[in-house]
C-alpha cells in the first residue's frame, strides 16, 4: 500500500501529515511563549485536545516524530529548541495500588530442563509473578516518556525442581540471603522496582542466557479484575495520553494453583 502520491497531488495521508505539522507548531509556539518552557507531556497533550477538537486523532508515535522533527527542523530549533525539553517536573502519577499482580513473560526458560531424567510431561513449567508492596507511580523519563518509579514488590517463582538452600538461590540471582524465602516449589524475592524483578526473574529462570536486561514494559503483564490483562507497555501509553483509570481494586493476592 502506497502512502503517498506525486508531490503535486497533495493525498489525504500527506494531508494529514501536514495538519498535525501546523497543529504542533502552533501549539509549541503557544506555550513557549506563555510558559518560556515547554515540556514534551505539556505539548503532547496540546496537540492531542487540538487534534481531538478537528475530528483528527493522532497516536503516541505520531507524537513522539513530531516532537523530534520540530525539535530537529532548522527554524524552529533556532527559535523554541532551547525551551524544548524532553522531560517533566511534574508530580509523580499514580498508576496501580498496592497488591497489583503483574506476570512475567519469559524468552525461554532453562531451569529444571537439565537432569537427563527429566519428563516434560511429569513436569510443570517454571512460571514468575510480582505483586506490589506499594502503590506504582510513573514520572517523566528518558526519550518522552514516562517511567516507573522505584516501589517494594514481592518476586514470586514457581521452580519445582532444582531448588537451592537460601544462600544457592540469593547467590544464583545476586541478592542478599534475607530477601530470599522458600516455601516448597515457591522462592520469593523482595525486589525495589519491576525491572528489578524482571531482571532477577531472568537470572534465575533463564540461566543460559548471556545477558538478563530487557524491557520490562514488554515483558510484564498486568493481571486486573476478572483476569483482564494489559502489557505495562501498553498501561504505559494510556497514562501518557490521558487514557488510564486507576483501577478501584485489585484481585486479591491468592495463592496460586497447581496449574500456574
Amino acid at each position: 500500500m502506497k502512502l503517498f502520491t506525486d508531490p503535486q497531488d497533495l493525498d489525504a495521508y500527506g494531508h494529514k501529515l501536514g495538519q498535525f505539522l501546523v497543529i504542533g507548531g502552533f501549539q509549541l509556539e503557544t506555550l513557549a511563549e506563555k510558559y518560556h518552557r515547554v515540556t514534551f507531556n505539556a505539548w503532547a497533550q496540546a496537540v492531542r485536545m487540538e487534534s481531538a477538537r478537528r475530528g483528527m486523532e493522532i497516536a503516541p508515535e505520531q507524537l513522539r516524530w513530531l516532537w523530534n522533527a520540530l525539535k530537529s527542523e532548522p527554524a524552529t530549533s533556532s527559535s523554541f529548541g532551547h525551551l524544548m525539553e524532553a522531560s517533566d517536573d511534574s508530580p509523580p502519577v499514580r498508576v496501580l495500588p498496592k497488591g497489583s499482580r503483574f506476570v512475567i513473560k519469559l524468552s525461554r526458560i532453562t531451569v529444571g530442563f537439565d537432569p537427563p531424567t527429566y519428563d516434560p510431561s511429569l513436569r510443570r513449567k517454571p512460571s514468575a509473578e510480582v505483586i506490589l508492596e506499594e502503590d506504582l507511580y510513573m514520572k517523566g523519563g528518558k526519550k518522552n516518556h514516562l517511567e516507573c518509579k522505584p516501589g517494594k514488590a514481592r518476586l514470586r517463582m514457581w521452580i519445582y525442581s532444582d531448588i537451592g538452600t537460601k544462600l544457592e538461590e540469593a547467590a544464583k540471582m545476586k541478592v542478599k540471603p534475607n530477601a530470599v524465602t522458600i516455601i516448597g516449589d515457591e522462592v520469593t524475592v523482595m525486589v525495589t522496582s519491576l525491572n528489578q524483578a524482571y531482571h532477577k526473574a531472568s537470572l534465575r529462570l533463564e540461566a543460559d542466557r548471556l545477558s538478563h536486561g530487557g524491557r520490562s514494559y514488554d515483558a510484564l503483564t498486568w493481571v486486573g479484575p476478572q483476569d483482564k490483562q494489559i502489557l505495562l507497555g501498553r498501561i504505559r501509553e494510556q497514562v501518557e495520553n490521558g487514557e488510564w483509570k486507576v483501577p478501584d481494586s485489585t484481585p486479591g493476592d491468592e495463592e496460586k494453583g497447581d496449574d500456574p
